[in-house]
Order: C-alpha cells, then sequence, then structure tokens
C-alpha cells in the first residue's frame, strides 16, 4: 500500500493511496477509510512525523485486524438447544401415552 500525504501549508494536507493487488486483500475501501480516520485524528496531535505515522498505521492496523463476534450466536444456541429438549420431551410425552394405552 502507497500512502500519500501532502501538506504545502501547516493544518493543510491531503492524502491518497494506492494498494497493489496483493494488499487489496486485506485493504478494501472500508480499511482504508479506517486508516485516513486515523491521519485526521492524529494529525492535530503533537506527534513527531514518526509517531505520528506508526501510530495511525497501528491503531488502524489493530482495527481493521479486529474481530468482532456476532451477539446472534449465543442466541441460536439457546434457540437450538430449547428446540432439541422440545423435541425430547414431545418424544417423552407420547412414548408415555403410548405406554399408558397399551396398558389398559
Amino acid at each position: 500500500m502507497l500512502l500519500i500525504f501532502v501538506e504545502p501549508q501547516p493544518s493543510n494536507y491531503s492524502t491518497w493511496y494506492v494498494a497493489g493487488k496483493q494488499a487489496k486483500t486485506v485493504i478494501d475501501d472500508e480499511a482504508a477509510d479506517i486508516l485516513l480516520d486515523y491521519i485526521d485524528r492524529y494529525y492535530y496531535y503533537d506527534l513527531s512525523d514518526e509517531e505520528f505515522f506508526s501510530r495511525s498505521f497501528n491503531d488502524a492496523g489493530k482495527r481493521i485486524m479486529a474481530v468482532s463476534k456476532s451477539p446472534w450466536i449465543p442466541i441460536l444456541i439457546i434457540i437450538g438447544i430449547g428446540f432439541i429438549i422440545l423435541i425430547g420431551f414431545t418424544w417423552w410425552r407420547r412414548a408415555k401415552e403410548q405406554k399408558n394405552r397399551e396398558a389398559e
């Protein structure tokens, strides 16, 4: 990935990026926007150029690679367990009714 940062005057800057073929597997439009957001965020901090770019890339990388867990997984597991219990109870009740009929 090539990041172009141009600052012709203080507090006046522009950024562009170009992602190569291999970088596009990780850096899509959303990931690039995350990086540019961190650059915008840290630009106004009192950082050296090295700290500015290091922190921007580091934090963007952490956020891009973070995996958020879906809240639906535990819900679906609970629903699945409830469904299995319901089927088991229905089977048990029918088996008990069948035994009662055979006993009569």
